[in-house]
């Protein structure tokens, strides 16, 4: 009698196993990975982020990598509304504040094809000759941070510069050729935002690799 009444639990036990498992599957399977990370998409008015769908299935992979503390690839990709858009001459008519430092920086981008590094080289004399008030950097001919290929980089040095952005915009509008420029300022809003919403392009938009940087959502 003993040894039936084993087998008829152990038996039932078998079966409340199975039916959990069978619940806790289907609960994983519908739920949406933005609802289980609690991350709502949000758009920018000024520039647009299409999220590819790379981007949504490694949602989660992304959220992970940001609380272990490890920079995650970005798989945002930049829209080109904001690079046709002229910066005011005014920077109290920008729709972010600057901090009191060095307002801008500029990120020029080439591959280590010698005919792309040598035009890079060129913008490079070519504003620091027009731009004697910059800062001008070695190059890095491998990507470094978040720059995903080798790239110059120069800032506007003095927060009394800001109101000179009209002046670079200009130039690199005309003269950046096959290259991708990036202009970002430094603002109370984070490197998030700087690098994204507030960013200036020229030529090809890339992808850079900041998922791991924190949104001001």
């Amino acid at each position: 009698m003993n040894q039936q009444i084993r087998l008829a639990i152990i038996f039932y036990y078998n079966i409340l196993l199975l039916f959990i498992s069978a619940v806790v599957t289907t609960s994983i399977t519908t739920a949406s990975p933005y609802k289980i990370m609690n991350r709502p998409i949000t758009t920018s008015s000024r520039t647009t982020f299409i999220v590819t769908g790379r981007g949504v299935l490694n949602n989660a992979a992304n959220h992970s990598d940001r609380t272990c503390g490890r920079r995650a690839q970005s798989h945002l990709n930049h829209s080109d509304i904001r690079k046709q858009t002229p910066p005011p001459l005014d920077s109290a008519d920008l729709d972010y504040t600057l901090k009191k430092r060095n307002p801008y920086d500029v990120h020029v981008y080439y591959t280590n094809q010698s005919q792309q590094r040598v035009e890079a080289m060129a913008l490079r004399q070519l504003m620091t000759d027009t731009f004697p008030w910059m800062n001008f950097y070695n190059p890095k001919d491998r990507p470094i941070g978040p720059h995903p290929l080798p790239m110059w980089e120069a800032d506007f040095g003095a927060y009394d510069n800001r109101n000179r952005l009209g002046e670079v915009y200009a130039l690199l509008k005309k003269e950046h050729g096959n290259l991708s420029v990036l202009i970002h300022p430094h603002s109370i809003d984070g490197d998030y935002e700087d690098h994204t919403r507030h960013a200036l392009w020229f030529g090809e938009v890339l992808e850079l690799r900041i998922g791991g940087w924190r949104r001001n959502d």
